[in-house]
């Protein structure tokens, strides 16, 4: 029976219900063949942030979506858009109410394709240089490679848009690293390196002793 086996005897159904609304660019003029992924999340004590049910639909001629039916009581609602000529990504969640009424305006802004140059000191195109662009300091999942071609130049295709973090890693020259602000439209990058010097140092133990073999 399910006492024995420690499961409650009844179960409590969740209301059901439809959310849809329209995607629009920065004009206000509708996306079609947006992708529209939403991860609904329960906010009830016993199964609070596990999501319930994700869901992916695409929006029509019109920018208008519309999903099957998902939960809508005792929830949190998480919306990703993703479009191939435009910056996808994590968006603002409008209320829930507007959600269910198919009221609700997603805007999903152009961004950019972050370009640029790598130059030495003399101005001179800097080849097979490593650069990586994520998302903070400290994103390992999302992060982004490539190496510049032997004018210099590099670019990361996929539209981007807001804060990054790009570090770039010569092997002549410093590392640097620094935060980029992506928006619509913005100019190419120019880079330009510095001679690095040598940071030297030893490993010692609580004691003051000196410590082999260690892996800075």
């Amino acid at each position: 029976s399910s006492q024995k086996r420690g499961l409650p005897e009844t179960a409590t159904l969740l209301r059901a219900g439809s959310y849809g609304g329209v995607v629009q660019n920065e004009a206000g003029g509708p996306v079609s063949r947006a992708t529209v992924s939403l991860v609904v999340y329960a906010k009830t004590p016993m199964w609070f942030g596990r999501p319930y049910r994700a869901v992916t639909v695409q929006t029509d001629v019109n920018g208008r979506w519309r999903t099957p039916l998902l939960p809508v009581e005792g929830v949190s609602v998480q919306v990703v858009l993703k479009h191939p000529d435009y910056a996808g990504g994590r968006v603002a969640t409008p209320p829930v109410a507007k959600l269910r009424t198919g009221q609700a305006v997603l805007t999903i802004v152009a961004g950019s394709c972050l370009r640029g140059r790598v130059i030495d000191p003399d101005g001179k195109p800097v080849p097979n240089v490593r650069l990586v662009l994520a998302d903070s300091e400290y994103d390992d999942m999302g992060k982004k490679e490539l190496t510049t071609g032997a004018d210099g130049r590099f670019a990361f295709e996929e539209r981007i848009f807001g804060r990054k973090v790009l570090s770039v890693i010569p092997k002549a020259f410093a590392p640097v690293g620094f935060p980029v602000r992506v928006s619509t439209g913005m100019d190419d990058l120019t880079i330009r390196l510095r001679p690095g010097q040598p940071l030297r140092g030893r490993v010692v133990d609580c004691e003051g002793q000196p410590v082999p073999d260690v892996t800075v």
